[in-house]
């Protein structure tokens, strides 16, 4: 997949979509993918997943945003697993409510978050008084009017910290007919990461973190957009979207590694910086 400039009319429908969302809420902060320069990454996917790389800016500063959808689906047995088709990966994901406002257009292209948002579809489910959502130690309570679910408005996410592998994510107080809480659990080995290859030889291995997460109990599905940010400067000449799932030695120290990563606060991911000293099993030592 190569990366792509962004036309003036693809930059405008991306700031309207941007200005949109911030109207509803929805966002910790907009981006339009820009292009200040001539930037060719070669991009390689090692994943089965829908992903891509642009250019963004926040606060005068520019850095590259990487993006990866993973859907998961609920198995009869409890079990979750990765879906055998996995959706695209658009410039937003539409959220049908079933009640006011509807269909709320949630941006993928945000150049950055700094926790995770999580906007639940109930389709033609109803909740109890008591319902709530539940992720990791986190509980959010759920309000409704009528069959209308809300955290503080329809259009509303609420904030967790960025889910990891083995992380469990709980819809309770479902109303009957069928099961009162639909529950998924993140695999316990499960890290993607972006391999980054700086022009002057460094390779970096980027975490990419869990930041918007859509809560489908009605379909049995979990829908999560991991991104990864990296520096625009030194310059990057390929970026390659990788998956971690094995438990071998070698494997589970990369996913140490990984989780030893800095939360970032700011763009771009601290482990993703050219002098830093990745731990040796990415690289076979």
């Amino acid at each position: 997949m190569a990366f792509q400039s962004q036309k003036p009319k693809e930059m405008c429908r991306a700031f309207c979509l941007g200005a949109l969302l911030c109207l509803f809420g929805c966002s910790t902060n907009s981006s339009s993918p820009l292009n200040p320069e001539k930037d060719e990454i070669l991009l390689v996917n090692y994943t089965r997943f829908h992903n891509r790389v642009w250019v963004s800016e926040l606060e005068g500063k520019y850095f590259h945003t990487a993006l990866m959808r993973v859907t998961f689906e609920l198995l009869p047995d409890g079990s979750t697993k990765l879906a055998q088709e996995q959706e695209e990966l658009g410039s937003h994901v539409s959220v049908n409510y079933g009640c006011d406002p509807g269909v709320v257009a949630v941006s993928s292209d945000v150049a950055f978050r700094k926790k995770a948002e999580v906007y639940l579809q109930n389709g033609d489910l109803e909740f109890e008084r008591n319902a709530e959502v539940v992720i990791g130690k986190e509980k959010h309570p759920i309000f409704t009017t009528g069959a209308c679910p809300r955290f503080s408005a329809p259009s509303d996410p609420f904030l967790v910290s960025y889910p990891v592998a083995g992380t469990w994510l709980e819809v309770r107080g479902v109303k009957p007919p069928g099961a009162r809480s639909v529950r998924w659990n993140i695999p316990e080995v499960f890290s993607p990461y972006v391999l980054v290859r700086y022009q002057s030889g460094e390779m970096i291995p980027t975490p990419m973190r869990a930041d918007t997460i859509f809560l489908r109990p009605a379909e049995k599905k979990l829908s999560v957009i991991y991104r990864a940010t990296f520096p625009f400067q030194p310059k990057v000449r390929k970026a390659e979207f990788r998956l971690i799932q094995k438990d071998d030695k070698r494997s589970l120290e990369e996913v140490d590694y990984l989780n030893s990563c800095p939360i970032p606060s700011l763009p771009p991911e601290p482990c993703s910086l050219p002098d830093r000293r990745p731990s040796a099993a990415f690289f076979g030592n």
